[in-house]
């Protein structure tokens, strides 16, 4: 259980490992259909499109499971810990940069790469 305190925004007593159960709906059918992934030609089937996909995508798919892997085990250790505040920040600002840099970034319609990055990373910071 994870008490109030002075960095917690809840009142009461709250259960921990909630991450891990998000992190384990997320990555589960990820890892489900990256295993359907076979050898051969791609047929307009449902498993081939997923098999397309994965193929086409897997670097970004491998760069956003391990991010979601650290970010979940950086929050865990902040519940179990309590990180400081900079490293905790600068586990996720690391994630972050590797997620802008394999996968696709936010542009908000504006086509600049610098503010992409900037973009991407400050929604993903604030989001962890």
């Amino acid at each position: 259980m994870d008490d109030p305190g002075h960095r917690k925004i809840h009142d009461s007593p709250i259960p921990l490992a909630g991450g891990f159960a998000v992190l384990t709906g997320i990555l589960l059918p990820v890892l489900g259909g990256s295993s359907s992934v076979e050898t051969g030609h791609h047929h307009l089937t449902s498993t081939g499109l997923i098999v397309h996909g994965v193929d086409r995508r897997a670097l970004e798919l491998v760069v956003l499971g391990m991010g979601a892997v650290v970010i979940t085990v950086l929050g865990w250790l902040d519940d179990k810990h309590e990180l400081r505040p900079l490293a905790k920040f600068l586990g996720q600002l690391l994630v972050a940069l590797a997620v802008a840099a394999a996968c696709k970034r936010i542009t908000l319609f504006v086509h600049n790469e610098v503010f992409s990055y900037a973009v991407t990373v400050l929604w993903f910071v604030d989001g962890a």
